[in-house]
């Protein structure tokens, strides 16, 4: 984790911030590239060149399939068997929809990759982002996470907390938080 100031100053600063960790690898760098839909998530994407050599590098492009917080079924709730049926597909629906989502920002982020020559591998989990982010980070070996921020203040970050902070204090490697352009 992060001490009292050092969290401050990621919750608040305006600023990109690199949280700095002990090296995994000797010889190749890893990177996982955390990726949503977010132009952020695109901006951090873009920070490889500007602040890395990627000659070295072992590039992972990583992005989580937030499902919606309630599921429908046939448990506890009460009601008609068609508004049932009508949430059900709704449910399926909107899945499909971020599936799709998350795989158009996947392919956009390696097309970005490819014009600059960078190998990398790609990686489409379903989960909490940040849990997921950090479990794969540490069971790969990773060196860096580079993830964006988009500044937003909505309900559910208030509740849950955001994903570049939750990385930020519970990485197993460094992290990049950027929240603008470099250069």
């Amino acid at each position: 984790g992060l001490g009292a100031v050092s969290g401050r100053l990621v919750q608040l600063s305006a600023s990109n911030i690199m949280i700095g960790r002990e090296l995994v690898n000797e010889d190749d760098f890893r990177v996982l590239v955390a990726l949503d839909s977010s132009e952020a998530s695109y901006t951090a994407l873009k920070i490889l060149g500007a602040l890395l050599d990627y000659a070295s590098l072992d590039v992972t492009l990583m992005s989580v399939v937030e499902l919606p917080w309630a599921k429908v079924s046939n448990g506890p709730l009460s009601g008609d068997d068609a508004d049932m049926q009508e949430l059900s597909e709704y449910q399926v629906q909107l899945e499909k929809e971020l599936r799709r989502t998350t795989e158009a920002a996947v392919s956009r982020a390696q097309r970005h990759l490819e014009r600059l020559q960078i190998p990398s591998t790609t990686i489409i989990e379903d989960g909490e982002p940040a849990l997921e982010l950090c479990s794969h980070a540490e069971e790969g070996g990773y060196d860096l996470i580079i993830a964006g921020a988009t500044g937003v203040s909505d309900v559910k970050h208030a509740l849950m907390g955001s994903v570049s902070l939750k990385l930020s204090w519970n990485a197993p490697c460094s992290v990049i938080i950027v929240r603008r352009a470099v250069g």
